[in-house]
């Protein structure tokens, strides 16, 4: 009985010993990511020009004249391109022409936010369309 005593506290004793070197260095490697820094953007007042954005499936101009009379209602103004109201199949136009329309604003001064009037599963096709980089380049104002 004795010698199994000895055995389990031994093999307890070796195995936290060799689980402590890999805590130290996954510690370390913690406090040296860093974590992303979060965004806020500017609060909107009113009289702030809002643009309109269908990066996915389309919509029709009631919807639209729904949209900017509510946010206008609201105290904001509106801005689109016509390309808003574009129709590519289902979607509010190609993959280029909806990733040109959201440059467009993300690079206008004159807009101080962004709404998609409409998303869904177009979206994710007009990733590989945006320049991530002009985005965060331009619109350091808004932040």
């Amino acid at each position: 009985m004795s010698n199994r005593r000895t055995f389990l506290r031994n093999t307890a004793i070796i195995s936290t010993l060799t689980v402590i070197p890999s805590l130290e260095a996954f510690s370390q490697t913690k406090s040296i990511q860093k974590k992303p820094e979060r965004i806020f953007p500017k609060r909107l007042e009113k009289g702030d020009v809002i643009g309109l954005a269908t990066p996915g499936s389309s919509i029709t101009q009631e919807e639209l004249d729904e949209t900017v009379d509510k946010l206008e209602k609201m105290g904001y103004k509106t801005y689109y391109q016509p390309s808003v109201l574009s129709e590519y199949g289902y979607f509010a136009g190609t993959d280029q022409e909806r990733a040109a329309e959201l440059m467009h604003l993300f690079t206008n001064k004159e807009i101080n936010a962004i709404i998609c009037v409409r998303g869904e599963y177009g979206v994710i096709r007009i990733l590989d369309f945006l320049d991530f980089e002009q985005i965060k380049s331009k619109n350091t104002s808004w932040l």
